[in-house]
C-alpha cells in the first residue's frame, strides 16, 4: 500500500502579524481561540471612524511619550512598543515595501490606525486579537519565537489605548529576525560542492514565473534528477535558499521522488502540496538559513535514473502587485565523495487517525527502532493539516527517563524545519503526539487532502533506515496492513 505523503508544509515569517496573512479579526469564534476574562472591559473604538490618522488626534496621544516636548510626530512609536515590533515584525511588515506576502507596513503609529485589509476595524484592534489567539491566526506564528508575557502586555496596553503616537527619542534597536537567504550561513567546503546546481521557479520559456494577483498560489516546478547530474552515489551537503521577489514569496519546499511520474521535467503547474511517493528534502520560510549538513554527513537523493525533484513555491500577493514575477528556489551543493554517514528523512508519528466531529482529539504513535547502533537526530519537521493544534515529540529512554525534544503549537500555514541534536541509544523509543480540534461536522481520518488529517514528525537522522519499526503492522480500524518502508518508524 503506498502511503500518503505531505499535504503542504507551509513555512512563516518572523513577524508579529503573519507574513502573507491579512491582519483581520477572528470573525468565527472557535474552541482554540484564547479565553480573555477581561475582554468585556476593554475599550473598543468605533470602527466606523477608523482612518489612517484617526487615532492620532486624541488628547492622550502623547501619554506614551515624554511630557511637554512640543509637537508630536504622528509616525513615532513609543520606545517599548518599537522594541517589540523590531524584534518580531520588522522584516516582513517593513516600512516602505513589506516582504514575504505581508500586505502592509507596521512601522508607525499611523500604520496601526489604518483600517485592516478587508475589515472595518483599525489594524491595532485586529492585532490585539491576533496576539491573543492560541489557534489558527496566532501571531507570531510557529515556528517563530513567541512573544514573552511582558512583550504581549506591552502591545496590549498600547492597543487598548488605541495605539497613540509618541514623542520619545528611541535608541536604535536591532531586529530580532533571522538572516534572510543564505546570509550569515557558514560556507560549504569546495570539495563538498563539486556538483552544484540551482532549482528555480520559471515560466514556459525559462524566464521568471509571473505571479498572479492572488492571496495564495502554490506552483510546482519539476526537474529530472539525472538532468542536473545526480546519480546513485550523489549526496547533498547543503541546500540554500535563492530569493528573488520577496514581496510575494511566502515559502518553498523541495521534494524528491524515485520515479518521474508527476509531471514532465522542465514544466510547472499549479499544485496542492500532494506528492504521493515523494519525500521532503528541505524547506525554506522567512528566517530559515541554509541547511548545511555536518562535515562527515551527506543526505541521500533518490537513486533511480528516473528520479524527480519537485520545487513547490507558495506565493502570497495580498498587496496585489501588478507584473510581479519570480525565480526563487534552492541552490544544492552535492558531492560524490564518500561520507562517513548518510542521512535521510524518516517518517515518525501515526496513521491511525479518527477524529470525531465537533470535538478535540489526540493521536499518538511510537517509534521503536530496531537499530543496534546509536541514531543521530539532526532536525524535525512536524506535519498535520488544518485541524492540527499542537505537536509533541518525546524520547523515552530505555532506562525509564524521558526527554522532550519538541513541544510547540502547530499551525498549518506556519510549518518549518526545527534543528535538533539528540542521540538515540539501542532500546530508546520516540513518541509523537498530535492534538487536534475537529470543528467540522464530519468524522476526519487519515488522508492526502487538506480536509483529511495527518500526524507525522519527519525526522532527519543517520544512519539511513535506522529509524525503522521493523515490519508491517495492522490498522485496527480497517484490518489492512501498513507496509513499513526502510525510513518509516510507526507502531
Amino acid at each position: 500500500m503506498r502511503s500518503p505523503f505531505l499535504a503542504l508544509l507551509v513555512p512563516v515569517c518572523a513577524a508579529l502579524l503573519a507574513c502573507g496573512d491579512a491582519v483581520e479579526p477572528n470573525t468565527q469564534p472557535s474552541d482554540e481561540a484564547v479565553s480573555k476574562s477581561d475582554a468585556s472591559t476593554r475599550k473598543k473604538p468605533d470602527a466606523s471612524v477608523a482612518k489612517p490618522d484617526a487615532a492620532l488626534d486624541r488628547k492622550d496621544a502623547g501619554k506614551a511619550g515624554s511630557e511637554g516636548t512640543g509637537k508630536q510626530d504622528k509616525q513615532a512609536l513609543p520606545c517599548d512598543v518599537k522594541a517589540v515590533l523590531d524584534a518580531h515584525c520588522a522584516s516582513c511588515h517593513a516600512a516602505g515595501t513589506p516582504q514575504f506576502g505581508a500586505p502592509m507596513s507596521l512601522a508607525s503609529a499611523s500604520d496601526f490606525a489604518a483600517a485592516a485589509p478587508r475589515a472595518k476595524t483599525p489594524i491595532y484592534e485586529a492585532a490585539s486579537d491576533r496576539i491573543q489567539r492560541t489557534g489558527p491566526g496566532t501571531m507570531p506564528p510557529s515556528p517563530q519565537k513567541p512573544l514573552s508575557e511582558d512583550e504581549r502586555a506591552t502591545l496590549l496596553a498600547w492597543f487598548d489605548a488605541e495605539a497613540p503616537s509618541s514623542d520619545q527619542k528611541c535608541a536604535p534597536t536591532p531586529s530580532g529576525d533571522a538572516p534572510r537567504g543564505d546570509a550569515g550561513t557558514p560556507p560549504v567546503a569546495q570539495g563538498d560542492c563539486e556538483l552544484g546546481f540551482e532549482l528555480r521557479a520559471h515560466d514556459d520559456k525559462g524566464g521568471k514565473f509571473p505571479i498572479p494577483p492572488e492571496d495564495d498560489r502554490y506552483e510546482c516546478f519539476y526537474f529530472n534528477a539525472a538532468d542536473v547530474g545526480i546519480d546513485a552515489n550523489t549526496l547533498a551537503t547543503s541546500l540554500s535558499p535563492l530569493l528573488d521577489d520577496t514581496r510575494v514569496l511566502h515559502h518553498w519546499l523541495l521534494f524528491a521522488a524515485e520515479n518521474e511520474d508527476e509531471a514532465p521535467s522542465g514544466t510547472h503547474a499549479q499544485c496542492s502540496g500532494i506528492h504521493p511517493g515523494a519525500f521532503l528534502m528541505a524547506s525554506w520560510l522567512p528566517g530559515t538559513p541554509a541547511l548545511n549538513l555536518p562535515k562527515d554527513v551527506g543526505m541521500e537523493f533518490p537513486k533511480s535514473k528516473t528520479a524527480q525533484l519537485i520545487l513547490e513555491n507558495h506565493y502570497n500577493n495580498q498587496a496585489r502587485y501588478q507584473g510581479a514575477s519570480d525565480n526563487s528556489g534552492v541552490k544544492v551543493c552535492a558531492t560524490r565523495q564518500k561520507k562517513a554517514q548518510h542521512a535521510a528523512m524518516h517518517w515518525l508519528g501515526s496513521e491511525l487517525i479518527t477524529l470525531q466531529p465537533g470535538a478535540k482529539g489526540t493521536v499518538a504513535g511510537t517509534c521503536a527502532p530496531q537499530s543496534k547502533e546509536p541514531i543521530h537526530i539532526l532536525g524535525v519537521i512536524p506535519h498535520m493539516h488544518r485541524l492540527g493544534r499542537h505537536v509533541k515529540m518525546t524520547i523515552q529512554r530505555a532506562n525509564g527517563s524521558s526527554e522532550v525534544l519538541h513541544d510547540a503549537a502547530f499551525e498549518f500555514e506556519s510549518q518549518g524545519y526545527f534543528e535538533k541534536q539528540a542521540v538515540l541509544q539501542p532500546g530508546d523509543r520516540v513518541r509523537t503526539q498530535c492534538d487536534y480540534m475537529n470543528d467540522t461536522a464530519g468524522t476526519v481520518t487519515l488522508g492526502e487532502k487538506t480536509t483529511n488529517e495527518m500526524c507525522y514528525m519527519f525526522t532527519l537522522a543517520y544512519p539511513v533506515g535506522s529509524m525503522n519499526t521493523g515490519g508491517d503492522f495492522v490498522n485496527p480500524l480497517t484490518g489492512e496492513p501498513y507496509v513499513q518502508g526502510p525510513n518509516r518508524c510507526m507502531k
